[in-house]
């Protein structure tokens, strides 16, 4: 890497192998963002199916709020899309309901996939 300082400036110009720093790490850094909007959508599709099953069980906010013992509002959120939090309830808010949960985390690398999922009635 090359650093050159413009004579009277303070800008820095990072050079790689004599292409900008930025047009070298694009390749990179699509992949990422891949990566990201991938990870995003799976957290989207795991707050669709905790609403999904809640309604599936004919149970509301309110009955869950009682078997879990977690806030209405904590209860919420992640069926809305706030997924902070999400992993920490998962196992109360899946017990409620008589299901079990499965988190599969792969190497994109390798696979090219991410998966999680939502799992049926516990035997």
């Amino acid at each position: 890497m090359t650093v050159s300082k413009a004579s009277g400036t303070c800008g820095v110009i990072d050079l790689l192998d004599g292409e900008p720093a930025a047009l070298a790490l694009s390749d990179e850094d699509e992949r990422a963002e891949r990566l990201d909007a991938a990870n995003r959508a799976e957290r989207r599709r795991v707050c669709e199916r905790m609403v999904a099953m809640r309604l599936e069980a004919g149970v509301d906010l309110d009955e869950m709020n009682r078997r879990t013992e977690l806030s209405v509002s904590a209860l919420w959120s992640p069926e809305h899309g706030d997924a902070e939090g999400l992993f920490d309830l998962l196992p109360d808010y899946c017990t409620a309901l008589g299901m079990t949960f499965e988190i599969t985390i792969q190497d994109a690398d390798r696979t090219g996939a991410l998966h999680s999922s939502l799992i049926g009635e516990m035997p």
